[in-house]
């Protein structure tokens, strides 16, 4: 089986943090990514059979080449409050993104590529210190709404077969695990 991947990044990013008021930060950011990735899938199945050795199986062998480029724009803004020396308070809203790309798996060029996922991250929280800094208590709530999850999911029929999908919108809270 022979595969190859190609990827080029070009990110650009910039990120601003200013004192709006003597206890109050703000924090501008954005960022842009483009992402090409190309495929060229090149392999055979033949079979394990005693009795047909080596035999190329029907649909075999397999040979394309696919391209995609993905990008994207993701911004980010937040508001630090000091509310005393020892107790900061935050809200932040974050967007991300992970480029989509190729199942090293597929069968044909249509059936290799997955869609970029996109995430909405909503965090607020409030960190503070108490018995002279000897006690850090910190809380966090956040909100994530995902577009296009990326999964790898594992098909077991003969062969391990591994491939990366994406989904639907997902939405979580309240926890840093992914879903």
């Amino acid at each position: 089986m022979f595969q190859r991947s190609n990827r080029s990044r070009t990110p650009s990013s910039r990120k601003a943090r200013t004192r709006c008021f003597e206890r109050l930060t703000a924090t501008l950011g954005a960022r842009y990514t483009a992402e090409r990735k190309t495929i060229d899938q090149n392999f055979l199945r033949s079979s394990e059979n005693p009795a047909t050795p080596g035999l190329v199986l029907p649909g075999f062998p397999v040979a394309f080449h696919a391209a995609r480029t993905d990008s994207a724009f993701t911004p980010k803004a937040g508001l630090d409050y000091q509310l005393t020396d020892a107790a900061l308070a935050y809200v932040s809203a974050t967007k991300g993104f992970k480029s989509g790309g190729f199942n090293f798996t597929a069968l044909t060029p249509q059936s290799a590529g997955f869609a970029p996922e996109t995430l909405w991250s909503y965090e607020t929280g409030l960190k503070t210190e108490w018995l002279d800094h000897r006690l850090r208590v910190n809380a966090t709530a956040f909100y994530y709404d995902y577009t296009n999850l990326q999964v790898q999911t594992a098909h077991i029929c003969g062969h391990g077969d591994h491939r990366q999908r994406s989904d639907g919108p997902r939405e979580g809270s309240g926890t840093r695990d992914r879903q």
